[in-house]
């Protein structure tokens, strides 16, 4: 991956403007639980950014454009097919926020967010065969712009006391054009249906999101921080989840970013999903926050309209199931619990500073129609590190635990894998302007299976392995470095 970028500010007294341009390269990229590659990508964008202080608050503004071309086939050395599929998509919008001091204890919000998604994705034709002699058409000027205005107020009572409210509205504008399949008949005769069905039906949507924020925050000491909340968040579909439109095997099983493997259309009647959360958090701390801290945080969550999946036909290959899945909206419902904390072991030593941290999260998610596992919730999982400082010198060594992922999403034949601990050791020294970094990434070269890590994909064509193909093994004993310069 090849990066460039050119950044320049300028500060005036209590006003900052900067503005950055730069060019991202990666000329292949390999995915082994998919069923493509990537054979390009080249990215272009433009940055700016305003801040002011004034005397009524703080006047935040940004502006952006990105412009991307990519590409992508199977690789022939693992996956050995030919499919190029070419996609050129544009970002651009701006955001205003403004910050205003009504008095010393109150504060008000006000901001306005447009954002402009165009996309193209097609498919060009092979000189012969099913892949013929037009080119598909997948997403045919696809757009999506998001208007959003928003207001927050945030009010602290008392010393003690301290409550926000923040509203916001998102208008989702979706569309995109007629599409078609390689070919009219053949081979491509149910594509070919598809599309005439699709091009028949109307494909503007208009979304009106609605977001909800209150936060209550109790702080009956200097060191015991708590809080307690409600979040309403709202999630329009993308224009994948709505406008894919083959059930094709071949066709469906490129609109896939989970991992699986799996074959995916679109639903032009999905309804945005609404999650509602309620969380508490319980803090305790040393004065300064900085000695010592430690912090729970249960919730639960509630997701009207989830966009999961439908079953609508199974696809099979060498003994291994592979569904054509139509997404669909259903209700579900998550709840768990984060815990953190830090210590300093030793503190302004000769031998330098020693700090221990750790956290561990543990989530359930469930969907309500079946009581059936989400697909790509991770289980419970923790890590624990020790760190040491001494002038410009940084070590630590962290051991992460993850537990075995026995919920998993039967409709998309997500796999089950086993619980694991890794070791991990870095160290770094720092001058003015320069860092070095050296580190050794699961040091006893365990093999293990991150629970979100997919399918094996990639190994499993490679060998025409024939029964369901299994998870993706995660990576082994690795060592890395690295060096930063300033200036």
């Amino acid at each position: 991956s090849r990066n460039h970028a050119v950044t320049l500010g300028a500060h005036h007294e209590n006003h900052l403007l900067v503005m950055q341009a730069g060019q991202q390269f990666i000329p292949v990229q390999g995915f082994s639980n998919q069923r493509m590659d990537m054979t390009g990508n080249r990215g272009n964008f433009l940055n700016s950014r305003y801040e002011g202080e004034f005397g009524w608050g703080k006047l935040e503004a940004k502006a952006y454009w990105q412009a991307v071309r990519h590409s992508m086939d199977q690789l022939a050395s693992e996956k050995g097919g030919a499919m190029p599929m070419r996609t050129k998509a544009m970002d651009l919008g701006y955001a205003v926020k403004g910050d205003i001091r009504v008095s010393d204890t109150n504060t008000v919000r006000i901001g306005n967010e447009v954002h402009r998604f165009l996309l193209d994705d097609w498919w060009p034709p092979l000189a012969s065969g099913m892949m013929s002699p037009s080119a598909f058409s997948s997403i045919n000027h696809g757009s999506r712009d998001v208007i959003g205005t928003f207001a927050e107020w945030e009010e602290k009572w008392t010393p003690q006391w301290t409550t926000l409210l923040g509203l916001r509205n998102d208008t989702v504008l979706m569309n995109t054009g007629k599409v078609n399949a390689y070919s009219t008949g053949g081979m491509n005769a149910t594509a070919a249906a598809n599309a005439m069905t699709f091009n028949a039906l109307d494909h503007h949507k208009v979304d009106a999101n609605f977001d909800m924020t209150a936060l209550v925050r109790y702080e009956p000491t200097e060191t015991s921080t708590n809080e307690f909340g409600y979040a309403r968040k709202s999630r329009s579909p993308n224009l994948y989840e709505r406008y894919s439109w083959s059930t094709q095997q071949m066709d469906s099983s490129m609109i896939n970013w989970f991992g699986d493997a799996n074959s995916y259309v679109g639903n032009l009647s999905l309804k945005p999903e609404v999650a509602h959360t309620i969380s508490t958090s319980i803090g305790l701390h040393d004065q300064t926050r900085r000695d010592w801290n430690i912090k729970a945080t249960p919730y639960a969550t509630y997701i009207a309209d989830y966009i999961g999946v439908d079953t609508v036909k199974n696809f099979t290959s060498n003994g291994a199931n592979f569904p054509l899945l139509r997404f669909a909206n259903h209700d579900a419902m998550m709840y768990g619990v984060d815990i953190s904390g830090s210590s300093y072991l030793a503190k302004e030593t000769g031998y330098g500073d020693l700090r221990l941290l750790g956290n561990i999260g543990w989530l359930h998610g469930e969907m309500v129609n079946t009581g059936k596992a989400m697909y790509h919730v991770m289980p419970i999982n923790g890590k624990a590190a020790i760190e040491h400082s001494l002038g410009g010198w940084t070590n630590g060594i962290e051991t992460q635990l993850v537990g075995t992922k026995a919920g998993v999403d039967p409709l998309r034949n997500e796999p089950k894998t086993p619980g694991y601990v890794l070791v991990n050791l870095h160290s770094g020294y720092e001058w003015e302007t320069i860092q070095l970094s050296a580190g050794i990434e699961n040091l006893f070269d365990k093999r293990y299976y991150n629970p979100l890590g997919g399918v094996d994909y990639s190994e499993w064509r490679r060998h025409s392995q024939t029964g369901q193909v299994g998870a993706l093994p995660a990576p082994g004993r690795s060592f890395n470095a690295g060096i930063t310069v300033k200036f």
